[in-house]
């Protein structure tokens, strides 16, 4: 984020400002809030259009936000600007989306955040462990030059910037690009109840969501479930008793990592990178309390260890 000013005659008010290019949508309203959260108090989003149901929405959990359009809101004693319903300017732009952040290039980066000196290695080894093809990675790699996150350091190779920034654009390129093609459907259990104890690696399935995060912290009880799983097996069906139902609570997806990636501290959930991002995709403030353990116990590592 930047920094700015709101001034009156007598009084100032330092703003942390964070600029969001995209129009905010609804799955990424959790990610959003995680950001701001990061940013701490005073922080106002700049972005180009919140439309009314969301600008509501971050009035009630006192997020200060401006859009290009005019609406905005901030309340900061004595300032105080609150202006709705300005409709949404057009802009005959359209900006390009590199191939770093679309649902293949997530898939790389996803090796990389996790295992940053895989950066020195082939591009062919970088395709096999992301399980990619071998023309994504080069696409991927070069954007990150572009973004000044990969450096060339002569005979000692090329250097992965692990930042901040970066994870949380692989969150948000996660839910938005990859994770809507990973869906296989929604389930309800047939008595009401599905044992979260279960050994999913039976199945060659993973949990994910509510159920990965409170194997994570303890601080969770479930509610709705997030299942990763290869193939729909009949086993897993009849051991869950699952049956189809648009409205059910048990979501199952489709992992996009290889089994070289699967998370060993503890077997059988998926990553608490994607567990983060499961969470903050729901826009559930209990969820959201419960990403920032995970983000403050798990991910700041990856960050760190850049």
């Amino acid at each position: 984020y930047s920094t700015g000013l709101l001034i009156s005659k007598d009084l100032e008010q330092l703003l942390k400002i964070k600029v969001k290019n995209k129009v905010l949508r609804k799955d990424t309203f959790g990610i959003l809030v995680e950001q701001m959260r990061q940013i701490g108090k005073d922080g106002l989003l700049v972005t180009d259009y919140i439309n009314p149901s969301i600008a509501q929405e971050l009035r009630e959990m006192g997020i200060w936000f401006l859009d290009a359009s005019g609406n905005a809101y901030i309340n900061a004693p004595p300032f105080y600007v609150d202006i709705q319903g300005l409709k949404k300017r057009k802009n005959k732009k359209k900006a390009t989306i590199g191939k770093a952040f679309n649902k293949m290039g997530i898939k790389v980066l996803f090796v990389l955040i996790l295992d940053p000196s895989l950066i020195t290695s082939s591009y062919r080894e970088v395709a096999k462990a992301a399980g990619v093809a071998l023309g994504t990675v080069s696409g991927v790699i070069a954007d990150l030059k572009e973004l000044g996150l990969v450096v060339d350091r002569g005979k000692r190779g090329r250097h992965l910037k692990v930042s901040k920034d970066l994870v949380d654009r692989w969150v948000v390129g996660y839910v938005e690009k990859l994770r809507p093609t990973l869906r296989i459907g929604r389930f309800s259990s047939v008595d009401g109840y599905v044992e979260t104890q279960t050994d999913l690696l039976q199945f060659d399935a993973y949990w994910g969501g509510e159920v990965a995060a409170e194997k994570l912290t303890r601080y969770l009880k479930p509610a709705d479930l997030t299942i990763y799983v290869r193939e729909l097996h009949q086993k897993l069906q009849y051991s869950l008793k699952l049956r189809k139902d648009p409205e059910g609570n048990i979501e199952l997806l489709e992992p996009f990592w290889t089994r070289s990636n699967d998370y060993k501290t503890i077997p059988g959930i998926a990553h608490p990178l994607v567990v983060y991002a499961d969470l903050l995709a729901t826009g559930d403030p209990r969820n959201l309390e419960v990403a920032k353990i995970i983000y403050d116990k798990e991910i700041i590592g990856l960050i760190r260890a850049s």
